[in-house]
């Protein structure tokens, strides 16, 4: 019987907030990164990319934003415009 089951057995639960904000690895991503519940509320992000949180070798899938090139646009009201 493992430490786990004797938690749940107890009606304990074995995955909390402290333990998903730990890096058990050290591999910059916490625990609960690696397996797609940051927050450790034991509720997943759907689709979330999975990760072993023991094995520094392995890396959650991290799906960058697309980057928006298009400057923006600055529209100034009035009559003059001063830098300070």
């Amino acid at each position: 019987m493992d430490v786990e089951d004797a938690l749940v057995r107890q009606g304990r639960s074995f995955w909390t907030a402290i333990l998903a904000s730990k890096d058990s690895d050290g591999d910059g991503f916490t625990n609960g990164e690696e397996l797609g519940d940051p927050e450790g509320d034991g509720v997943a992000i759907p689709g979330a990319a999975i990760s072993l949180p023991g094995d520094a070798n392995d890396f959650p899938n991290i799906i960058q934003p697309p980057v928006d090139e298009q400057a923006p646009e600055i529209t100034l009201l009035g009559d003059s415009v001063m830098f300070i």
